[in-house]
């Protein structure tokens, strides 16, 4: 498949899953041809509502799965990555502040684990509801 075709394959995976389904507006947005990938990057915002982006975007692709890698003392970076139904893998990213995980993600830095979307909702659910406390 040629570039130019590969684009609009890309690119008409992003319009038609963004018609398909009610997600927040990405921050930024890649289609990588050499990987035949559209890459999305969640909005800034408090911690719980960048968990609740990823978990939209989550919930809107086949086959989810959910990868934590501490960068380094002060970054936790998320990553989501499915396919639509029409076949298009995307891989959704956001970072957080590691100090607002309240050690939920006991990662040292540099290391990576893979999760489920059910463990990311956990999560969200848990930093929301320190939130509320406070």
């Amino acid at each position: 498949m040629n570039g130019r075709s590969e684009l609009h394959r890309l690119l008409g995976a992003v319009w038609g899953h963004l018609e398909e389904h009610r997600l927040p507006e990405p921050w930024s947005l890649t289609c990588e041809l050499y990987r035949a990938e559209v890459q999305v990057q969640i909005g800034p915002g408090a911690p719980v509502a960048r968990l609740a982006d990823l978990l939209a975007w989550a919930y809107s692709l086949q086959e989810a799965t959910v990868r934590w890698r501490r960068l380094d003392i002060r970054s936790l970076h998320t990553t989501v990555h499915g396919r639509t139904r029409a076949g298009v893998w995307f891989r959704v990213f956001g970072g957080l502040d590691f100090t607002d995980t309240r050690g939920l993600v006991p990662l040292a830095p540099g290391d990576t684990e893979v999760a489920t979307v059910e463990e990311l909702h956990v999560f969200h659910d848990l930093l929301a509801e320190h939130e509320v406390q406070l």
